[in-house]
């Protein structure tokens, strides 16, 4: 698991990938540092696990109900609409169904 991920080049991408990594997304904390955008299109482009968070040290809130509507609107701003469900099971179900048994 890695933090934020907000810098990475087309090969790293493919490094996470490869290797089944897995990026934490901290919409709230990118945001209020203005470090960057978290490119979500390129996430699910190279098939790379992520998990939606809140940052516990640099974000703005610990809801992740707040922290959920951000990370909608960083996905807005690339052209990508974030569904609720999908953002929903990318902050609570992932992390179980990617478990090892």
């Amino acid at each position: 698991m890695f933090a934020h991920g907000i810098h990475l080049a087309d090969a790293e991408w493919q490094c996470l990938h490869e290797t089944g990594s897995a990026l934490a997304f901290c919409p709230t904390s990118n945001l209020f540092l203005g470090s960057g955008l978290f490119r979500l299109p390129a996430c699910w482009q190279n098939k790379v696990r992520m998990g939606i968070g809140s940052d516990v040290g640099a974000g703005t809130t610990f809801s992740m109900l707040r922290t959920l509507g951000e990370a909608y609107k960083v996905s807005q701003l690339q052209s990508y609409r974030l569904r609720a469900s999908e953002a929903f099971y990318h902050a609570t179900l992932w992390r179980r169904a990617r478990a090892a048994p």
